[in-house]
């Protein structure tokens, strides 16, 4: 079984072309993770519609639905594939948007690995700050920490696979968590200053 099909591929252009493209970067994405390839969910459906531009995984039904504007091209911005496609990896059994803390840390990690996979993604302009507040914010704090530790990542979504049920607050994700953020924020501070210092 393949990892993807799409359900109404004729309707748009160049839709089939999402495929090829998915399937290399979800391997992509297990490695990052530390998940089996062989584990990767497959038959995932995709649904392609017009609407505001934007895309969504239903981990109940199996489907991502990717939307499209009017009269736009289907492989405009499609790096948010990836960011769907790291849901599908991720296979939680719980439901993450449980809690702001749960979704905090899932979302982070989605935009961790798009803005590893896909040049275009800029996730630190303008987005460095609190871990907690927004996902590309936890994806910055997850690029940071990972230069400190590689397995970082792959040891939260991990940490959130099998516990993410009963987790409600950051400390029972990251008991160093403050300390950490501390010292985050700390460079933060230095590296506005330098950047604010250099463009005068």
């Amino acid at each position: 079984m393949s990892y993807i099909k799409i359900d109404n591929k004729n309707s748009f252009n160049h839709s089939s072309e999402l495929i090829p493209f998915y399937e290399e970067n979800i391997v992509k994405i297990a490695k990052i993770l530390n998940r089996r390839v062989e584990d990767i969910p497959r038959g995932i459906t995709l649904h392609i519609e017009e609407g505001g531009v934007g895309a969504g995984y239903s981990h109940s039904e199996r489907k991502i639905v990717y939307r499209v504007a009017p009269n736009g091209n289907v492989l405009d911005d499609r790096g948010r594939l990836i960011h769907e496609a790291v849901h599908v990896v991720q296979d939680y059994t719980f439901e993450s948007n449980r809690n702001k803390v749960t979704r905090c840390w899932t979302e982070g990690i989605a935009d961790y690995c798009r803005a590893k996979l896909d040049e275009t993604f800029d996730v630190t302009e303008g987005q460095m700050g609190d871990p907690e507040k927004g996902y590309k914010e936890a994806a910055c704090f997850l690029i940071w920490l990972s230069k400190f530790s590689p397995t970082v990542v792959a040891d939260f979504n991990r940490l959130l696979a099998e516990n993410g049920h009963e987790i409600s607050s950051h400390d029972q994700i990251f008991p160093k968590l403050e300390k950490i953020k501390k010292q985050y924020r700390t460079l933060l501070i230095e590296y506005f200053s330098a950047r604010k210092k250099f463009k005068g």
